[in-house]
């Protein structure tokens, strides 16, 4: 079950009507519940619980609060393990990533709600094809790479190995 996933989990039953998605934009994800007349009693709920929520357009885009990712972030548990052969060069980023662990709230956040959907869509090349050339970006620009996108890598592929494990 990746991050994103155990959110969703965590949001669908406070939404008694409309609908929950990924978000295809910056944010994690987007809902119709304000078209539905659910507006401000729902934002409410979800802010109580450690998530951002945005309305225009009778839709709300929601996110974690940084408490939210700290609590994430230190969620993240996996042990030492060998990945599968076709996931070296993810496993390899997620290494590289958690070498220097930056405090979140100095991450960049995008990179971090990129990966979060990604591994949640099962799309590991887009985040081989645009990851590396952003962190080579930051790393140029002397700012905090986003630390917290390796772990999320390692312990979705830790699971998946896990998994692998349990089906046989």
């Amino acid at each position: 079950m990746s991050a994103l996933d155990k959110w969703r989990r965590e949001i669908r039953p406070l939404i008694p009507r409309g609908f929950l998605r990924r978000d295809q934009g910056s944010g994690l994800f987007i809902s119709d519940f304000p078209r539905l007349g659910l507006g401000q009693e729902v934002a409410q709920i979800l802010r109580t619980r450690g998530f951002r929520v945005e309305m225009a357009s009778q839709l709300a885009w929601i996110d974690g609060e940084m408490e939210k990712y700290r609590q994430l972030a230190d969620q993240l548990k996996y042990e030492a393990f060998l990945p599968d052969e076709g996931d070296y060069p993810l496993y390899d980023l997620g290494k590289r990533l958690m070498k220097r662990m930056e405090p979140i709230n100095e991450q960049p956040m995008e990179w971090i709600r990129f990966t979060m959907k990604c591994l949640d869509a099962r799309q590991d090349g887009e985040i081989m094809r645009l990851l590396p050339p952003a962190i080579a970006l930051l790393q140029r620009q002397h700012r905090p790479l986003p630390s917290l996108a390796g772990a999320l890598i390692m312990d979705d592929l830790f699971h998946r190995r896990k998994g692998a494990e349990a089906e046989c």
